[in-house]
């Protein structure tokens, strides 16, 4: 936040901003909240001399939602999701996707979930490598989990030594907890878990990230995954099978990028860290809801004595939260003794 409002002043400060007659730059700001009232983006536009600023630059001046999608566009998204997913799989689409005339199959589309394309096209990733019925009675956490399962097979797929597979897949989900990393944090970081885990890997930790790197396509270090939900249902199936396992990657990697770890882990309890009431709980959503939880209070308890990560913490948490009531308080009380002891 700190960040974009000093970038967005200084264009706002910026000679071109005043010259109408040169093109305009357009940037596209994506969140998944944007509320005029409170959070970052009353923030980014607020009452002082710089955020007045910049208000003069947003059109429009209000957050506008992005409108669901419905009818025949669920349907066209999730037509072109399979017929990618079956493609990259030498598959036929035809023969997965159902017939039009299914009424069950157009009910399904109408409820409400599959408003969101994204959902829409996971349902599409998951059901080309099996049924597409089945795909789409799962809930969004449980559709991100499966997707997300599908992505740490395909991931192993080609790594025949046990071990280094083992390591390759710990890292990649050291660097999906960080956002992604550069060469050299990534190698650190590597250093830091190959001791942890007692484990060890041929030519050590930078072949490792080498390995990891050009295992996911990638040049300069591990990239960060994408969407969030993804990345968040990744960590909990590469990091959740074992316990008390999450909780102590955390802790460690949480002093080398607190901020990023601080913002993703907060984000994850946010997705996983309850049930609906309207939904019927199941083992699964109750687990989930427990790891969630129990990783946010390690992350707390790193923070206990790191001042800084505590902070970052602070500023991840939501400002309207009930799942997260209890630590936010939790988490403030300390910040307030910290700062009134020094």
């Amino acid at each position: 936040m700190d960040a974009l409002k000093q970038w967005f002043t200084q264009l706002a400060d910026h000679e071109v901003a005043q010259n109408h007659g040169v093109p305009a730059l357009r940037i596209l700001l994506l969140e998944r909240h944007a509320s005029d009232e409170s959070g970052w983006y009353r923030g980014l536009a607020d009452s002082t001399s710089a955020g007045r600023r910049i208000k003069e630059l947003l059109r429009p001046r209000t957050s506008r939602p992005i409108a669901p999608i419905e009818g025949d566009d669920r349907l066209e998204v999730l037509q072109a999701g399979m017929s990618l997913a079956a493609g990259l799989a030498g598959q036929s689409c035809e023969a997965l996707f159902p017939l039009r005339t299914d009424h069950n199959f157009d009910r399904i589309l109408a409820q409400p979930q599959w408003r969101d394309p994204l959902l829409l096209l996971m349902a599409a990733l998951s059901g080309a490598g099996g049924s597409l019925h089945k795909a789409l009675a799962l809930s969004r956490r449980e559709l991100a989990i499966e997707v997300a399962t599908r992505e740490r097979d395909r991931f192993s797929l080609g790594i025949t030594n046990a071990s280094r597979k083992s390591v390759l897949l710990h890292l990649y989900g050291c660097a999906v907890l960080c956002g992604g990393l550069d060469h050299e944090a990534a190698v650190g970081i590597a250093e830091n878990e190959l001791q942890a885990l007692h484990k060890s890997y041929p030519g050590k930790a930078g072949q490792a990230i080498d390995d990891l790197t050009a295992k996911l396509g990638a040049a300069e270090g591990p990239p960060a995954m994408a969407p969030d939900l993804l990345a968040e249902a990744f960590l909990l199936v590469v990091f959740g099978e074992r316990s008390g396992l999450g909780q102590k990657v955390i802790e460690r990697v949480a002093a080398w990028r607190s901020e990023r770890v601080s913002a993703n882990i907060i984000r994850l309890i946010q997705d996983f860290g309850h049930v609906e009431p309207a939904q019927q709980p199941n083992e699964r959503l109750l687990s989930w809801a427990e790891l969630s939880l129990s990783w946010v209070r390690a992350l707390v308890n790193a923070g206990e004595s790191d001042t800084r990560l505590l902070t970052t913490i602070a500023e991840a948490l939501p400002q309207s939260t009930l799942t997260l009531r209890g630590i936010a308080v939790e988490v403030m009380e300390t910040l307030v003794t910290r700062f009134r002891q020094s």
